[in-house]
């Protein structure tokens, strides 16, 4: 199925992720220069007019700064068998901070150190951690509601945040380590059985997950688009700009040589090479 391109209104957008400050400097200082937006956002539609943002929110930021009201994005139709998964890193992390966290909620938190035990709490938010590639332990997070995330969880990322630096997942472990000489102080906080429904109910309530936790296959991704953020803010009708943006293109295809990276992605705007 060919891609829906759109353009759509910030405010019609859920965020699922909080954003780094850094990247937000980035984006207006690109936006700025280049007065145009490269890349079409990611969203998945959920209900009539509004959609799941499956990326870090740093663009709506920088998009609220420079007082742009819409975006052009790359929409997805909502399937229930989305495969997501949320998974980050943190530097520093140590076991004491999960002792220290769990001790003020006793009655709402279990720590259990075999998988199998994972059946026996159904209700619960269960979050796998892996303190610098040891065996792995299962932290579980009684939920308020059926099918909403536990609060519990969100303020145990939050204070996991606050003393330690979060990283995206470098850590591969298809490369090799043993030549570093520096020890590696570091865990992965892995979610088990996430659903893209738990996800849009999160998304509904306002919860903000750290930036780049969630990861989402959505597909084929088209770079190198610069849709121009004038029209972006002209007072026309939305079909208007949506036609643009799909000219656009088209036009970018039968110009450049594009080239298919294996990772998913459609770099435009690349050279021909002879």
């Amino acid at each position: 199925m060919a891609p829906k391109f759109r353009i759509i209104r910030t405010a019609q957008i859920l965020p699922l992720m909080a954003f780094d400050e850094e990247k937000v400097s980035y984006l207006i200082q690109n936006i700025a220069e280049s007065e145009s937006i490269s890349i079409p956002i990611p969203l998945m539609e959920v209900a009539d007019n509004f959609y799941l943002l499956l990326q870090d929110s740093a663009i709506l930021e920088a998009a609220a700064r420079l007082g742009i009201t819409a975006l052009p994005a790359q929409v997805s139709i909502r399937k229930s068998k989305t495969a997501v998964f949320g998974e980050i890193y943190a530097e520093g992390f140590t076991n004491d901070l999960i002792v220290r966290f769990t001790s003020e909620f006793p009655r709402d938190t279990m720590v259990l150190t075999s998988r199998k035990d994972i059946r026996m709490y159904e209700k619960y938010d269960i979050l796998a951690i892996n303190v610098n590639g040891d065996s792995d332990s299962f932290l579980a997070f009684r939920r308020g509601r059926e099918g909403h995330f536990s609060r519990l969880l969100l303020e145990f990322l939050d204070f996991i945040g606050k003393h330690c630096r979060y990283t995206q997942s470098i850590y591969n472990g298809t490369f090799p380590t043993a030549n570093l000489k520096q020890p590696r102080y570091w865990s992965r906080l892995r979610l088990e059985n996430m659903s893209i429904d738990s996800l849009i109910s999160a998304g509904q309530q306002g919860t903000l997950f750290p930036a780049n936790m969630l990861h989402f296959d959505s597909g084929y991704r088209i770079i190198g688009v610069d849709f121009p953020v004038a029209i972006l803010n002209e007072k026309v009708p939305v079909k208007e700009k949506e036609k643009f943006l799909k000219d656009l293109i088209s036009f970018r295809f039968r110009t450049c040589h594009p080239e298919f990276i294996g990772s998913g992605v459609f770099l435009l705007n690349t050279p021909l090479r002879k």
